[in-house]
């Protein structure tokens, strides 16, 4: 996958951050681990130590995310080792909870993602979703539930949907101010 770009006001560098992505085919879809990672760019400690430290008097902290739908981790996919390897190895290894079923370790995987949400909501962090083309009302409540109010919960199904939303949680963020 893509590397992170740390917090920085570099637009240049976030530019080519972006143009540089390009997306994962295999291992599935990890919601939890991304977020752990967004988590750790926002947070003033190691790895990633560009960011202030938690004070929402002085500064207000965000995570949108953004996702086509589900937790996925791909177990007899035909490869050597039964699985194809994820964050939490393979799933023929039973590391997502001991399971090696595709369908018991999606559930596990929404339980962590809604850990995840919970502690960053705790730290004050304001979660925004936006949920790209998913119909399943199952992933529709994860993903409110993560949010950090309804109002921050976003069902896309086309670019023009996609746009407003990202352009009404630009709105809700117009408060947030930079300083040096």
């Amino acid at each position: 996958p893509t590397p992170i770009i740390p917090l920085t006001t570099d637009f240049s560098k976030i530019r080519t951050g972006i143009n540089a992505m390009n997306y994962w085919n295999g291992s599935g879809t990890n919601i939890a681990e991304g977020l752990a990672w967004g988590w750790r760019v926002l947070t003033p400690d190691a790895p990633y130590t560009e960011a202030g430290p938690f004070d929402p008097v002085e500064r207000q902290k965000y995570m949108v995310l953004m996702t086509d739908g589900r937790n996925v981790s791909y177990g007899a996919s035909g490869t050597m080792n039964r699985s194809d390897y994820g964050a939490y190895n393979f799933l023929a290894n039973g590391f997502i909870g001991g399971t090696n079923n595709q369908g018991t370790a999606e559930g596990i995987l929404n339980g962590w993602t809604l850990d995840m949400c919970s502690e960053m909501k705790k730290q004050g962090i304001e979660i925004f979703t936006v949920v790209y083309n998913e119909t399943a009302a199952s992933v529709h409540t994860l993903f409110r539930n993560c949010a950090t109010r309804p109002e921050n919960f976003y069902m896309t199904n086309n670019t023009a949907a996609l746009e407003s939303a990202f352009a009404n949680i630009g709105r809700q963020m117009s408060r947030l101010r930079l300083t040096n």
